[in-house]
């Protein structure tokens, strides 16, 4: 459940990625020619691979209540008749927040 800073973040990066990393030294051979969903999946596996793109990514666990916060926030349940075994646990509600820092700036979604 990323958001729109997100996707601009990544954009600019990728695009970046995508016009130097033939120059860079430092990338190795499997790190060449990664689609943008290839590109994302190791820049948020691999920290010396984002470090290279001034990228930082964070992420967590959600606690309980802030899944029922969550559900609160995003659907049309009310409090009294939220029924947490289901509402809380259905595929669609987050369990972790991934925070991405770049330029001084810090983004956070749900996943």
């Amino acid at each position: 459940m990323k958001n729109e800073k997100f996707n601009q973040v990544i954009d600019e990066v990728y695009n970046h990625y995508l016009e130097t990393h033939k120059d860079e030294m430092f990338i190795l051979e499997d790190e060449m020619d990664l689609s943008k969903e290839e590109f994302i999946k190791k820049a948020t596996n691999n920290y010396g691979f984002s470090f290279l793109f001034g990228l930082e990514f964070r992420e967590r666990n959600l606690t309980f209540e802030e899944q029922i916060e969550w559900v609160m926030r995003n659907t049309d349940v009310e409090m009294e008749n939220l029924y947490i075994t289901e509402e809380v646990y259905k595929p669609t509600t987050p369990t972790k927040i991934v925070t991405l820092f770049y330029k001084g700036e810090e983004t956070k979604f749900y996943k």
